[in-house]
């Protein structure tokens, strides 16, 4: 079995499929989406998410890899799946702004930094899994002509702070790494980040930068559109 090596040739093949795969979905929220396939599309991709985990859990337990302090749905990836479930279900506002910086950072880091060790059958549902974190919000903006903004940036900012101090008393307790607040994780290494807890403190404005990068698009935009 090879090993997954970060920033190789092959890992960079897998982030230009996946921008490709996100410029089309954007491209058929643009063209071909209607009101009358919104609902369609969105039982598409639960499901698809859905299906996605339930294979995963039911494909560890079966091979006795299943445990409370690796595999519980706590992972900002897992939650901001379900928070964009709820959000394009419902047209939730708030859900969607969430949604939209956990899924769109989480699926960003997550191809930059995999936190995969070999090349093998997991790399498809777990680039799978984060292309539809950023699929989701593209497709939500493109059909709904809605984008986040200033406020729902700092909102996401304030409740997913809230949400690493509670995975932190979570982690303590299961000795586990959910939301990866409690220990530093292999990539992170290989960039230079610190020791914990001192990583806490860089975690935390990168966060914000993240979240100020994926939001100043379409400020910018709104004042070209407007010339």
């Amino acid at each position: 079995m090879r090993p997954f090596v970060l920033f190789s040739e092959f890992h960079g093949l897998i982030v230009l499929g996946g921008l490709l795969l996100l410029v089309l979905i954007d491209w058929y929220s643009r063209k071909m989406a209607t009101e009358k396939t919104y609902r369609r599309d969105v039982g598409i991709f639960g499901w698809t998410m859905a299906a996605i985990y339930l294979f995963l859990t039911i494909f560890k337990i079966s091979q006795h890899e299943w445990s409370v302090q690796s595999n519980l749905p706590f992972h900002l990836c897992d939650i901001s799946a379900w928070t964009l479930v709820y959000a394009l279900s419902t047209k939730n506002k708030t859900a969607f702004e969430l949604g939209y910086f956990w899924g769109m950072s989480g699926a960003l880091l997550a191809f930059c930094l995999p936190t995969v060790t070999n090349i093998d059958w997991y790399l498809i549902p777990f680039f799978g899994w984060h292309i539809l974190l950023a699929a989701a919000p593209i497709y939500y903006i493109q059909t709904q002509k809605i984008h986040p903004t200033h406020r729902g940036l700092w909102t996401s900012v304030f409740l997913t702070m809230l949400a690493a101090l509670l995975m932190m008393l979570i982690n303590r307790v299961l000795d586990s790494n959910y939301m990866f607040v409690s220990k530093k994780i292999a990539p992170m290494e290989q960039i230079g980040f610190p020791e914990y807890p001192l990583y806490i403190f860089v975690l935390i404005p990168v966060m914000i930068m993240l979240f100020y990068a994926l939001w100043i698009p379409f400020p910018y935009r709104s004042r070209i559109n407007n010339k």
